[in-house]
């Protein structure tokens, strides 16, 4: 028998964006960089960099790769992001 174990995160596909990876980005507007977590709603916490995989940002982001450029809809606007690095 297999008992519940941590989650590991050894077989996740870390080349392109999704739940439980890090992103690091660039704002191409105004050339800040960003780096935050995608985790599900109920985990998202700005403070600590978690941002949930149903905000805006993130939306834009799932499926991409490093290097891609991409707009996030946000309530202030548009925001035009590059992906810089995706880690697990």
């Amino acid at each position: 028998l297999e008992f519940a174990r941590v989650m590991d995160t050894s077989n996740l596909d870390s080349e392109t964006v999704g739940l439980f990876r890090t992103v690091e980005i660039t704002n191409l507007g105004n050339n800040s960089k960003m780096k935050f977590t995608i985790v599900n709603p109920h985990e998202a916490d700005l403070k600590t960099g978690k941002i949930s995989i149903k905000s805006p940002i993130a939306d834009s982001l799932v499926g991409k790769k490093e290097g891609e450029e991409v707009e996030a809809h946000v309530p202030a606007g548009v925001l035009k992001l590059r992906i810089d690095k995706i880690t697990v």
